[in-house]
């Protein structure tokens, strides 16, 4: 008898933007094929056990049930960030971006003041994001889709001789397709990365002007919250999401042991905000293709020594804004794609 095996090789990933609350991209659809590890869509399948006595001490076929009422299925990626696909991911989770008329059509990321209106958006351009997700298995008619994703957490990072990395939690809402069968056209972004020793700029602001520092270590940037199911449509789904209502913001980084790392710990000592600018290529960031450019505003949870070859230093935080009026971070990225945002 003939054996049909597959490696996780011979697995994809894709996704699409959609133009529509709950109407998932046709598989004949033209999708976005993400560079990541392997992973898988976890659907969430409610299973359900009915109390009662029916003659028997042992479980009957009608004592369980199982369904996907209100369903909120969820995928992890994780992979080397890409110029040409960071920008979905960043969109999903902050929701609100600020995108250039002309070349290189330069993204600015904040947290909006309030939330999209998910159910509201008509088209790409509308306010708010949110995708279809395809993880996409070999054989005809066997892959998953989930509809209607936004994004609950975003982690970047990066060290020494590496390349930015990132590492995404997605949610969906409604019912896993198991029987997806793609076949529009599907497109891998170009390798353009966002190598560590290329990055321009990284500074502190102690409140007496920008320090520049040396990293010799990682630095980490989370972005994230609570992702909630809100009502229901009549038709076994959620109405709406409400997206990010605990927000939660963080970062981490190791810098040489010297004089910033002995301000680092009387800030931390006494509460004092901070300013941190990261970024790779132009000073004024979103004006070249290839820029990335972090700035947040935050205040420190902790210091600690390494005890590495060369001794550094590990500052870690919140990213907290100032004030209610401004924003606690802003993240700039310009890719010369046009995305109509």
């Amino acid at each position: 008898m003939a054996i049909t095996t597959y490696n996780v090789k011979d697995k994809r990933y894709g996704l699409a933007e959609q133009t529509a609350w709950g109407t998932a991209i046709a598989d004949a659809g033209a999708f976005q094929e993400i560079d990541c590890e392997a992973s898988e869509i976890k659907a969430d399948v409610k299973y359900r056990e009915t109390p009662g006595s029916h003659a028997t001490r042992n479980m009957t076929y009608g004592d369980i049930s199982a369904d996907q009422k209100g369903s909120l299925p969820k995928i992890s990626l994780s992979g080397e960030a890409k110029q040409e696909e960071l920008d979905y991911f960043l969109h999903s989770v902050m929701q609100s971006v600020n995108e250039g008329v002309g070349t290189p059509f330069s993204k600015s990321f904040v947290f909006p003041v309030t939330q999209p209106d998910f159910t509201a958006i008509a088209s790409i351009a509308s306010i708010g994001q949110i995708l279809t997700l395809v993880e996409r298995f070999p054989a005809a008619s066997t892959s998953k889709k989930i509809a209607d994703v936004i994004g609950s957490s975003l982690t970047l990072s990066c060290a020494p001789g590496e390349r930015l990395k990132y590492a995404a939690e997605l949610v969906g809402r409604g019912t896993t397709s198991f029987i997806s069968n793609p076949s529009g056209t599907w497109t891998r972004a170009a390798a353009e990365y966002y190598h560590w020793e290329d990055l321009d700029r990284f500074t502190i602001n102690f409140g007496a002007g920008a320090v520049a520092v040396v990293p010799v270590g990682p630095f980490e940037i989370t972005l994230g919250g609570d992702v909630m199911g809100v009502g229901q449509d009549g038709a076994g789904n959620v109405q709406a999401l409400h997206a990010l209502y605990n927000r939660t913001m963080t970062f981490s980084m190791t810098i040489n042991r010297d004089n910033a790392t002995q301000t680092a710990k009387t800030n931390w000592a006494v509460g004092t905000a901070i300013t941190v600018n990261i970024g790779w290529g132009n000073a004024s960031p979103g004006t070249v293709d290839g820029d990335l450019d972090f700035a947040f505003t935050g205040k420190i949870e902790s210091v600690e020594d390494t005890n590495e070859d060369i001794l550094g230093t590990t500052i870690s935080g919140r990213i907290v804004a100032p004030d209610a009026a401004t924003v606690p971070i802003t993240i700039i990225l310009a890719n010369a794609l046009d995305r109509t945002w």
